[in-house]
């Protein structure tokens, strides 16, 4: 069957039967009109006027369901790989939007997000020393001792520290710096 790209793209380009599309493209299984119109809060004769232009040029696919006496709809393979390319397409033009950026301001960018990973450094660091002061000794960075204070003393430490580590992190996430 030979597609009119153009009017495919005009069909599908309606709001609502984007939406349908969207949800059916996110469904693992057939939907309902009852489904559709619930799940996108519109009325069940906007969701069949739209489902039977949908059918008439083959974007979704209808099965009678037993169990729900009522008809199913699923995409075609046709219109899950467009929308799939479309995705893909859109996908693509985000990252072409840094080519349209400015040298200059590339640069600015790139130290901005060197810097929220060096904003990460201490939290590392925290980590690091928690990890040296509960597993020290059994990395062989000192010797073993067996004694009560000393064991309760490198638990507390362990969890002194990745609990700074959080809280930095923590405070970044809440600060937007990170």
């Amino acid at each position: 069957m030979i597609r009119d790209t153009r009017k495919i793209l005009e069909i599908i380009s309606e709001e609502t039967r984007y939406e349908i599309i969207k949800l059916l493209a996110s469904s693992s299984r057939y939907l309902t009109v009852n489904e559709i119109a619930e799940k996108l809060s519109k009325d069940k004769k906007t969701i069949d006027k739209h489902l039977r232009i949908l059918l008439e040029y083959n974007l979704v696919e209808r099965k009678y369901l037993e169990d729900e006496r009522a008809f199913g709809y699923f995409l075609t393979r046709y219109c899950s790989n467009l929308m799939m390319a479309i995705e893909k397409v859109s996908s693509m033009q985000k990252g072409l939007e840094l080519e349209n950026i400015p040298m200059r301001e590339q640069e600015e960018i790139k130290i901005v997000k060197k810097r929220r990973g060096l904003r990460l450094l201490p939290s590392f660091f925290f980590i690091f020393l928690a990890i040296i002061i509960g597993y020290g000794d059994k990395l062989g960075l000192y010797s073993s001792v067996v004694e009560r204070s000393v064991v309760i003393a490198k638990t507390v430490g362990f969890i002194i520290f990745i609990f700074l580590a959080i809280i930095y992190v923590y405070y970044l996430y809440r600060k937007k710096m990170i």
